[in-house]
């Protein structure tokens, strides 16, 4: 049986070069989906393995297409199609500091291959009285619940940490309470069972911690993974006309309401992401409405 003939070298290269392009078309709107400003009110933080390796890994090739066929190079190729790429791992978090400086952490770790995580460090230097702490109580200032926190690592060099984690729907709630103690105290107490204390917050805290929480909140994080793959602008808008209403009809008291508020904040994102606006520079706010950006557009 014969063999068919192998394709020319040209059609490996023109391949090469195609794939080069979609990858790098492919990296370019993982970025806008992920890269989240790097320090922003809500101190959210994006760290993905798509932005890794791709230069190192792609240069030598991107080379060698470009000057073994600079015809093929300028070549007129097909545009890439859209891939959905998400992000390793997102993280938003917010700081309190001690007078000391030593500080106290409220994470929301949403992990794309793991269950999105509630954590609270407290890390202290050896000059602290929770250096030597093997365990404490975290208690926003007159208000309850407190939370058990374990030191994980303790060493000269970096001084003592302590951490509680906490997961799915349990975790949340837990962490949500604590968030809204620290919400309206500002002020986080950390005691040892030796009575050894310190003390966080104040003027210090970075974001509002029941945001940070709320990152975290099931229905949120349930959303986001729905949201990474949603580019149709009006089926966006209905979602977040939706989230919109159950957000402002909500009472500002109930947990639910300041989840919806979350979920809201979720959609407008996305739709940032796709090009959309809501509303024109000089528009009052009864004239506002989702459309694709433009001049003068307010970006959300």
């Amino acid at each position: 049986m014969s063999q068919a003939s192998p394709p020319p070298r040209s059609v490996h290269l023109r391949w090469i070069l195609q794939q080069l392009q979609a990858e790098a078309f492919g990296i370019r709107e993982a970025r806008m989906e992920h890269a989240f400003w790097m320090i922003d009110q809500t101190g959210c933080r994006t760290v993905s393995r798509i932005r890794s390796g791709f230069l190192m890994s792609r240069l030598p090739i991107a080379v060698l297409a470009a000057f073994v066929l600079p015809d093929l190079a300028a070549a007129q190729l097909p545009p890439p199609t859209w891939r959905d790429e998400q992000a390793s791992m997102q993280v938003w978090s917010t700081t309190a500091y001690s007078a000391r400086r030593d500080r106290a952490v409220i994470s929301c770790i949403n992990r794309a291959d793991y269950d999105a995580e509630i954590m609270i460090e407290v890390a202290v230097s050896n000059a602290s009285p929770l250096s030597s702490a093997r365990e404490a109580q975290a208690t926003p200032r007159g208000a309850q619940p407190s939370i058990a926190l374990v030191s994980i690592a303790s060493s000269e060099q970096t001084g003592n940490i302590l951490r509680w984690s906490g997961f799915r729907r349990v975790g949340f709630e837990t962490a949500y309470r604590l968030a809204e103690g620290l919400d309206s105290s500002g002020v986080l107490h950390v005691v040892s069972p030796s009575g050894a204390s310190d003390t966080f917050g104040g003027e210090s805290v970075m974001a509002k911690p029941s945001d940070t929480v709320l990152r975290c909140a099931p229905s949120v994080v349930s959303l986001r993974a729905r949201l990474v793959r949603m580019r149709d602008p009006s089926s966006l808008i209905t979602l977040y006309s939706d989230a919109n209403s159950r957000c402002r009809g909500g009472s500002g008291d109930g947990q639910d309401t300041w989840v919806s508020c979350a979920e809201r904040t979720e959609i407008e994102e996305r739709l940032g992401r796709v090009g959309q606006c809501y509303g024109r520079e000089g528009q009052i706010g009864a004239d506002m409405r989702w459309h694709r950006c433009g001049q003068g557009s307010l970006r959300p």
